[in-house]
């Protein structure tokens, strides 16, 4: 299911992706400094156009192996990628048979929750159990939830608090696939309330897509960040910002946007309102690979949507400045470390207040 088009290695290209982190050696090193569990949370593994009915997919995340497949009516589950009894990978070469998924070794078939339902040499169906992953199907995006779940299996809460997307009022407009980033994920849920790097990193305008600044044109932004009131699980990051001519503000071209971290940050929700245009809805998410000796790899997904109203064109204006401010914080983020104490200064921003908030979802999940 590699999802990397030659799209969106031209925006990587243009927008000047950093060169990623140093090295492996210091990839290791810097992962010490952070967590060593991930955080409990929603993480997007596929698109649920992209996963045909009875088709299964090897997927990695969080370290872990995990067998994604969609049935014949259309359901999606997930797995733990090898098999309970001889340890056979699911994905690789099992099939899925009506509503169950065949491992391809023995040919134990398993239903959606697990359970074995057939031993094809034997009239006896054992009580074993494959661990499953619970599935949340929203936006056209398949999550899969990592941490604690209530007696019924069920998470404490879903990723689906936009349902105007599924109406017809938002029109999916585009997606880009970026290459792998080297960092944290709790490193994007910092920078949200670091305010005093925007001028330093975000104070001039892009060409959208790119990284090439353009002359004159610089960008005011007066940012806050808070809890939900309703969602403890939840913040927002807000953002008034404006464009400046030659250091002069100009107050008509002001926006507005309203990210809402979706636990820790694995899933991001952008509302970007621009004055008489409409909104642009985007969703950035965030999932840690951890692959075999590079412990800080995580990959990032953007889709967005927009209202009629507005056009194709604006519409992928707007998106194009978020991600060419984004590559610009990349380049920080892949060679940082994680300050147990950083000393932070009144104009730093809530960065321990943030910090405070993100421990809530280290409870109740251990190291593998």
């Amino acid at each position: 299911m590699a999802d990397r088009s030659p799209t969106s290695r031209l925006v990587d290209m243009l927008a000047g992706r950093p060169p990623g982190p140093r090295s492996l050696g210091a990839q290791v090193q810097r992962a010490r400094t952070y967590p060593p569990v991930h955080p409990k949370g929603w993480y997007q593994v596929a698109r649920v156009a992209d996963l045909d009915r009875g088709e299964v997919v090897p997927v990695r995340l969080l370290g872990e192996e995990v067998a994604l497949f969609r049935t014949a009516s259309g359901a999606i589950h997930a797995l733990d990628g090898y098999c309970p009894h001889m340890g056979t990978h699911l994905a690789s070469g099992g099939t899925v048979e009506g509503e169950c998924l065949q491992c391809p070794f023995h040919g134990w078939t398993f239903d959606g929750q697990g359970a074995v339902r057939d031993v094809p040499y034997q009239d006896l169906t054992p009580r074993i159990c494959a661990r499953t992953w619970p599935v949340c199907v929203a936006y056209g995006l398949v999550f899969l939830w990592h941490g604690p779940v209530d007696d019924d299996g069920r998470p404490p809460y879903t990723p689906d608090f936009w349902p105007e997307l599924d109406t017809d009022r938002f029109v999916l407009r585009g997606r880009y696939a970026p290459r792998d980033i080297g960092m944290h994920l709790s490193e994007f849920a910092e920078n949200a309330v670091d305010v005093a790097h925007f001028p330093k990193l975000h104070g001039r305008m892009h060409i959208p897509w790119t990284r090439w600044h353009v002359p004159g044109m610089s960008v005011f932004h007066v940012a806050d960040w808070k809890v939900d009131e309703q969602h403890p699980f939840l913040s927002h990051f807000l953002n008034d910002a404006t464009l400046g001519f030659r250091g002069k503000e100009l107050p008509q071209t002001g926006a507005h946007a309203d990210a809402t971290f979706v636990g820790p940050a694995s899933v991001v929700m952008f509302r970007l309102t621009v004055r008489d245009l409409g909104d642009v809805m985007i969703a950035q998410t965030h999932t840690p690979l951890e692959a075999p000796g590079d412990p800080l790899r995580l990959r990032v997904r953007f889709t967005w949507w927009s209202e009629r109203r507005m056009s194709r064109f604006f519409t992928h204006y707007i998106v194009g400045n978020w991600v060419s401010q984004w590559w610009q914080d990349v380049g920080i983020w892949e060679n940082k470390v994680r300050l147990e104490k950083p000393k932070v200064v009144g104009g730093d921003g809530p960065v321990n207040k943030l910090r405070a908030w993100y421990g809530q979802f280290y409870e109740g999940v251990e190291s593998p």
